[in-house]
């Protein structure tokens, strides 16, 4: 297997010590948004490879959140497609958000800085809480653990494996 639930979980854990540990500096808030991202991002990617999605097609979603959530939302369980209420866009981060979902907290999250670049560099990073975020790339990890044995890739007519 080329990714890993462990290293996503190693990374995740190493942003969750230092957003414990929160100095109220800009960079620590980036570091801790910066390590969330890329979490989730391989999160995504294993569970779309053990689903059965080649590597060399997981690679064309680069780093784009919201296409590897569109990606994992189009899996198949037991055969058929994923229900609405069961994909991963629809899974409460935090219930004292209103719609504090997945899905749409990654949207705005989207709406500011642009991950990875436009994180990692310039002066100022522009995002939605890094504790949203944080919370955000914990449910992306248990939910894609959760699911890999029960999910499968079924392309679609337009798209290779």
């Amino acid at each position: 297997m080329e990714y890993s639930f462990d290293f996503a979980e190693k990374i995740l854990q190493a942003a969750k010590l230092l957003g414990q540990h929160h100095d109220g500096e800009n960079e620590t808030a980036r570091v801790v948004v910066y390590q969330s991202c890329v979490s989730m991002e391989i999160a995504m990617k294993c569970l779309l490879e053990h689903s059965g999605k080649s590597p060399k097609a997981i690679r064309k979603h680069n780093h784009k959140l919201l296409d590897l959530l569109d990606a994992v939302d189009t899996l198949h369980w037991n055969g058929k497609p994923l229900e609405p209420w069961d994909k991963l866009w629809g899974e409460v981060v935090d219930d004292q958000y209103l719609n504090g979902s997945v899905g749409l907290l990654l949207s705005e999250a989207e709406k500011g800085s642009t991950y990875p670049n436009e994180m990692r560099y310039g002066s100022q990073m522009q995002c939605i809480s890094p504790h949203l975020v944080l919370k955000t790339a914990e449910v992306v990890l248990d939910w894609c653990k959760s699911n890999a044995s029960k999910m499968t890739y079924v392309p679609t007519r337009t798209s290779a494996a």
